[in-house]
């Protein structure tokens, strides 16, 4: 039977932790992005979503089952007493809030439990929505572990019961966490995530495949373009382990740019010595490999390089899907009083001009609404005359 039993209070009040979460009110939903998060930051490689529901209450509870490596009762403080600190913190593997997202459970529900399996030890966590600093952690026997983590090694289950509101159906779910987690189920194909047994896919991307040498040293980088924003994930350049978790990350020049969604991963045996801190000591006796090194230096011009010419590509795409847009909007002048072929012309001009105006600046037309923006076509100038016509008859002579 299981002996242990602590109770512990976080490191902030009540009030202050749901201060934390004003932010997420409008979007209760992001408690659950939180508990799917926590699980692969534990180096979950599934995780399953189970919304149950009954005839007379609706929603009856929502479970969150991971293969991580469980919580560890007997540093339990580490992740239910910091609330404002995390054993995840510095590390760019980890997508969850850094110690407190466990707790936005509130926002949907008035109890949460954490039964957990680590290093073979059983063990369940409680936090009441009434008074959200204070948890109790007590070592259970394994006859009263949750049946879904009893033939598991580790793992952890979070059950979330006694509901303020209801979730969405179970296709949107999965749409709004195929948004959230697309870019890491991209990352490790051998990650998995279920809402009811249902796969959860990666959301509409291009996927292009490369493979750079810089200084005899071979890298291959994967360019991932999203059709639609990834969740809250901005654009970066990761560096990614061979086993899928990420070891480094720094933003890519290429956010803010309106409707593109680069996110590029580079992997080779070249950063299995990487040193993300750049620390000066090295007792390896190896070349150091880190930021400064300039075979990384290298690599990281290579890919800004592709990235530009990936982002080209995406704006000569967009600008013709445009330009049928508009034309089918009727946004360019008929130009009625002139023959049919300078009619055509001007069109074509105008068309071709339009482009150029919207690669150099897509800003422009993004934020620009119709009746401004028939106006600004109609203004734009004759740059080119077109080429006056050809005789074919002989010129006369002039003896």
């Amino acid at each position: 039977m299981g002996s242990m039993k602590i109770s512990g209070t976080a490191d902030i009040t009540h009030e202050g932790i749901r201060k934390h979460f004003t932010k997420w009110k409008k979007d209760s939903f992001q408690a659950i992005n939180e508990l799917i998060a926590n699980g692969f930051d534990a180096g979950a490689k599934r995780v399953d979503v189970i919304v149950d529901h009954n005839d007379l209450h609706g929603l009856e509870s929502v479970t969150v089952l991971d293969n991580g490596s469980g919580v560890d009762i007997n540093h339990c403080d580490l992740h239910f007493s910091k609330f404002n600190e995390s054993s995840k913190h510095g590390d760019d593997d980890a997508q969850g809030a850094h110690g407190k997202g466990r707790l936005a459970f509130h926002l949907l529900c008035s109890s949460a439990s954490w039964f957990t399996k680590c290093k073979k030890a059983n063990a369940i966590i409680k936090v009441d929505s009434q008074n959200l600093r204070n948890f109790t952690a007590e070592e259970i026997d394994s006859s009263n572990q949750h049946a879904l983590l009893s033939s598991m090694d580790s793992g952890t289950c979070v059950v979330l019961k006694h509901f303020k509101e209801n979730l969405p159906g179970d296709e949107e779910v999965r749409r709004r966490l195929e948004t959230y987690f697309g870019w890491r189920l991209a990352l490790d194909p051998d990650r998995e995530l279920t809402v009811n047994g249902v796969k959860v896919e990666i959301p509409e991307c291009r996927i292009i495949e490369k493979e750079v040498s810089v200084d005899d040293v071979t890298f291959k980088v994967d360019f991932i373009r999203w059709i639609n924003k990834p969740g809250d994930e901005k654009s970066y350049n990761y560096v990614v382990s061979n086993e899928g978790r990420i070891l480094h990350r720094t933003l890519s020049s290429f956010n803010k740019k309106p409707l593109f969604y680069l996110s590029t991963y580079a992997r080779s045996d070249w950063f299995d010595d990487f040193d993300k801190h750049n620390s000066s000591l090295n007792f390896s006796g190896h070349a150091q490999v880190n930021e400064r090194s300039p075979e990384f230096r290298g690599l990281k011009k290579i890919i800004n390089s592709i990235s530009g010419e990936i982002y080209e590509e995406f704006l000569r795409e967009f600008v013709d899907e445009k330009i049928e847009e508009y034309e089918a909007k009727g946004y360019f002048p008929s130009h009625k009083f002139i023959s049919q072929e300078e009619s055509v012309w001007r069109k074509s001009n105008t068309k071709s001009f339009v482009k150029k105006l919207y690669i150099a600046d897509p800003s422009i037309f993004n934020n620009t609404k119709e009746k401004p923006l028939k106006i600004l076509i109609a203004l734009i100038p004759e740059s080119v005359k077109p080429a006056p016509t050809l005789s074919l008859s002989p010129p006369a002579s002039t003896f």
